[in-house]
């Protein structure tokens, strides 16, 4: 095991995954609670579109993405009452084909598989460094309003009533939700990151705790999937998005049952 640490790509690989966990615990509560679900995994695919744009202009690809996603995003969550479920699905799914046919275009240098699952010696300095200024700067902004996002998330209504500028915290939560996915990508996979949005406050809400406790449940949920994953995946020569994701079902799935039976009792 001590052997590994001799590598600098996964040194960087579990860095980034200890920052993700933190990043993740906070931004799957709000995901879940909010009910925006649906929008994470369409964030993922539009980022398809964001580094085909990239890719295409030979531009910077990890600020290129965010920025494409976060309007996108922006965009689908602010115009959710106007266009139906169908109208959003459709918004993503063109920027996901928008991106592949620019990917298409650029002969084939870009590593797809990697992309879409992650890619465990990809990671660098420049990424960890990134994360955790990202990170940082998010939960600065988020921790010190932590109550007015969840008068929001509980009672919406009232908070706009009350004075809270909901529209500017939706789409600052919006924002947030887009960077989380793209930081997420390199480490498990466009296709993948969406679920390490979600399932960590899923699993940790099993558990009916307050709610320090459970974006504390969330946090350890997440890193022991992550870590576990890239030692894996290390080891298996496997993509490690796809060893953390199953890792993080099949924990979620054996609380949910325990839970079930816990009850029955």
């Amino acid at each position: 095991m001590l052997s590994l640490f001799q590598y600098s790509f996964f040194n960087y690989a579990i860095g980034i995954s200890i920052i993700l966990s933190l990043l993740f615990s906070l931004v799957s509560f709000i995901i879940v609670t909010r009910r925006l679900t649906f929008l994470a995994i369409g964030t993922e695919h539009a980022a398809f579109g964001g580094v085909g744009l990239a890719n295409f202009l030979h531009i910077d690809q990890f600020f290129t993405t965010i920025i494409f996603c976060a309007f996108v995003t922006v965009f689908a969550g602010r115009s959710h009452q106007k266009l139906s479920d169908m109208g959003i699905s459709m918004l993503f799914s063109g920027a996901m084909a928008f991106g592949m046919i620019l990917l298409s275009i650029d002969g084939g240098s870009f590593n797809l598989l990697s992309f879409l699952f992650g890619d465990l010696i990809g990671v660098t300095a420049r990424e960890f460094v990134f994360t955790t200024i990202a990170t940082i700067v998010i939960f600065i902004i988020v921790l010190p309003n932590i109550s007015k996002i969840l008068f929001i998330i509980f009672d919406r209504d009232t908070a706009e009533v009350s004075g809270v500028n909901v529209e500017l915290w939706d789409t600052i939560i919006y924002i947030i939700l887009s960077i989380s996915i793209i930081l997420g990508i390199k480490l498990v996979g466009v296709l993948l990151v969406a679920a390490m949005t979600v399932l960590p406050a899923a699993f940790a809400l099993l558990w009916q705790k307050t709610t320090k406790i459970t974006f504390i449940i969330s946090f350890l949920f997440s890193m022991v999937v992550m870590i576990s994953g890239i030692i894996l995946s290390f080891y298996l020569d496997l993509a490690p998005g796809a060893l953390i994701v199953s890792l993080a079902v099949i924990l979620y799935f054996i609380a949910r049952f325990s839970q079930k039976l816990k009850m029955n009792i």
